[in-house]
Formats: structure tokens, C-alpha cells, sequence
């Protein structure tokens, strides 16, 4: 649409998203996306969005039917041409489309791409912070961009730098963001986007298992003496050994490790690999802190101080039942890498993962 339309009148912008993002990534920024349009446009220009969910919208895995888009600028170019007639179906006037991809130029994370009346913003560019207030931003930007053009590069406070882009057909542009911070960024926002708390609560015989081991320390008497051997110096060694091997038995064991591909290449599947070690980080990180907790009461309420100190054959104090909170939640650890054996590959991806294992399940064979 020409820039010379908004000056009045309604101008319909359709918000295209994958069905499985969060709801306060789509429909939650409507109400303020266009307050915030109104209010920059005048009372002359009526602003409509649609938001919409649809297995076309730009995705991480990509199967029939749906439009890929590469981490790259080389496939955007056919995802542009494939939303264009998703726009003109609908006959919208703007159509921004979200994806939880990642985007770049070369080295330099881009968060947005502009390509006529379509336009694609990539949520991890926003970050894991007021991704909400930069989101809002980004799209007033973008729409701005389509319906007024954009004569000189310019900072979107609190996202990036608008700039021209070079592409042949139309007016473009791009939202990019600084090549440090901005990596980390979308790393941030990646990991956010994953929600690695999900993984403690989904995946049940992991759970079950930690559990269940944690609390057969608290009553067996070897572990007691064991924890007060160990004391404070080599317990937080042997925290760090059980984290570790939890995190790589789920990567090895159930093949969460991407291989760099033709089409994506090593540094996106350093990119993906690290996204996973984060995530699979923090949510065990999360359930050995539930599960320091649950052993710190229990010892507190099960074992009486003066059975703990016959057994320990010393006076003891509080740091006494830290410890054994302390080893026992190390021991739950590794118990829970042999109980998340027994589920399946696609329940750990569907529990660790935002980039749509229920899509891979559709994109498989069937027998």
C-alpha cells in the first residue's frame, strides 16, 4: 500500500503466528499495539488487527504446506511471495508475520525484515526482558515502515536500528540488532521461548524417579554419614557432576544435539545446540533446587536432631541437615536422568522445546 492511504480511512493489519506461541506474544499486544497506533497516526486513520493463528505462519519446522524461512536471508525471499498471497486472500492491507526463528544478515541478528505490505518479525530478537514493550515497538515500526516508508536509517528505541534494505521489486527494510548483544539477545529470548520450567513438571517418570530417591536418602543412615564426610567443599562438586550428567544423558540418549545441516550450517546448529544446553541447564538446575527443598523439610521433619547426631557421632547444627539436603538432591539428580530413559524422545522435545515436536510427529513417516 502507498504511504499516501493512511492519511484516513482503515488500514487492516493481519498478525500471522505458528498455533502453539504464547498468547501474550499474539492476542495480548493487540489492544495496546493499537492504542499505540492511534495515537502516532491521529484520529483520522482507524487501525483494525486481526491477529491470527496458522500452520503457514513462518516456522522452525517446517513441513508440507507451510512456508519455511531459513535463519538466513536466503529463503526469505519465498516466504514473502507465499504471505503476500496469505495477505491478499484475506484482503488485508498489512500483513506482519511472527516466527520463532531466529534471523540474520551474515553475522548480524536481525529481528525484523520488511518486505512491501509484509513483513516478518522474529520473536527471539526481542529478547527474554520486556519482550512485551519491544515487541509492541517493533510492530508499531514495521508498520510504520509499510505504510510511510522510511526515508534514512533510524533506532527504534529499545530494539534496533531500521535501515533500507537492498531488494529488488519493492520498498525494503530491515530492523537489525548490534552483533554482540544482540546474539545474546536472542539467545535470551530463545531460551524464554523454550520455558525450561516445563520440562520438571511434563516429564513424569523423571520426576517420579527423583523423587522417589530423595526421599530413600532421607531414612537411610549411610547417606547421612556420607553427606557429613563430604561436608561443604566436595558437595557442590558433586551438585555440579549430577547436573551434568542429567543434561547430557537427555541430550545423548534421546538425540537433542543438531548436526549442521546444508541448508542451516554450523553456526545455526551451534546456535540450536546451545539454545538446548541453556534450557536443559536451567530446568535441571530448577529441579535440583525443588529437590534440595523437599529433602531440607523432610530431613527437618522426619529425622530427629539427636537420632542425626548418635548416627554422626557429633554434635550437630543446621549445616548438618544442609548437607544431607545437599548430597541427597545430588543423588535425586542422577536418579532422574535414569528415569527420564523410559520416556519417549518426543515427550522430552515436547517438553524442552518451543520449536513444535507435534509438527515433527505430523512430518513423520508412517508405517
Amino acid at each position: 500500500m502507498a504511504p499516501a492511504e493512511v492519511e484516513s480511512g482503515t488500514v487492516d493489519i493481519g498478525l500471522l503466528a505458528p498455533p502453539q506461541m504464547q498468547p501474550m506474544v499474539v492476542e495480548d499486544v493487540v489492544d495496546d499495539l493499537t492504542a499505540m497506533l492511534h495515537n502516532q497516526s491521529g484520529h483520522d486513520v482507524a487501525w483494525r488487527l486481526h491477529p491470527m493463528r496458522d500452520t503457514r505462519a513462518p516456522d522452525a519446522s517446517p513441513h508440507e504446506d507451510e512456508i519455511t524461512l531459513s535463519p538466513d536471508e536466503s529463503g526469505i525471499g519465498d516466504a514473502f511471495a507465499k504471505l503476500r498471497r496469505f495477505k491478499q486472500e484475506r484482503n488485508w492491507d498489512v500483513l506482519i508475520s511472527l516466527t520463532d526463528m531466529p534471523l540474520r544478515r551474515g553475522r548480524q541478528p536481525v529481528i525484523a525484515e520488511v518486505d512491501g505490505d509484509v513483513a516478518v518479525l522474529s520473536v527471539p530478537g526481542l529478547g527474554a526482558f520486556r519482550r512485551g514493550a519491544r515487541e509492541r515497538k517493533a510492530l508499531a515500526a514495521v508498520v510504520a515502515a509499510i505504510v510511510r516508508g522510511v526515508a534514512d536509517q533510524h533506532r527504534v528505541a529499545g530494539v534496533g536500528r531500521l535501515e533500507s534494505a537492498n531488494r529488488k521489486g519493492c520498498q525494503a527494510m530491515t530492523i537489525v540488532a548490534p552483533i554482540g548483544f544482540g546474539h545474546l539477545r536472542v539467545i535470551a529470548g530463545m531460551v524464554r521461548a523454550d520455558r525450561p520450567w516445563r520440562l520438571v513438571v511434563k516429564l513424569s517418570y523423571m520426576l517420579a524417579a527423583a523423587v522417589a530417591t530423595a526421599a530413600i536418602t532421607l531414612v537411610t543412615s549411610d547417606i547421612w554419614v556420607l553427606s557429613d564426610a563430604l561436608g561443604p567443599v566436595r558437595l557442590p562438586i558433586l551438585t555440579l557432576i549430577s547436573i551434568t550428567i542429567l543434561i547430557g544423558w537427555l541430550i545423548i540418549v534421546h538425540g537433542l544435539w543438531e548436526e549442521p545441516t546444508r541448508s542451516g550450517g554450523r553456526e545455526q546448529a551451534a546456535l540450536f545446540n546451545l539454545v538446548t544446553v541453556a534450557s536443559l541447564g536451567l530446568a535441571v538446575l530448577l529441579l535440583h533446587v525443588a529437590l534440595f527443598v523437599i529433602t531440607l523439610l523432610g530431613g527437618l521433619f522426619l529425622i530427629d536432631s539427636s537420632v542425626l547426631a548418635q548416627e554422626l557421632q557429633r554434635p550437630i547444627g543446621f549445616s548438618a541437615y544442609l548437607n544431607l539436603a545437599w548430597m541427597s538432591a545430588a543423588l535425586a539428580t542422577v536418579a532422574g536422568a535414569v528415569g527420564s530413559g523410559l520416556e519417549t524422545s518426543v515427550d522430552i522435545r515436547a517438553a524442552a522445546y518451543a520449536y513444535h515436536p507435534e509438527r515433527e510427529q505430523q512430518s513423520e513417516p508412517k508405517d
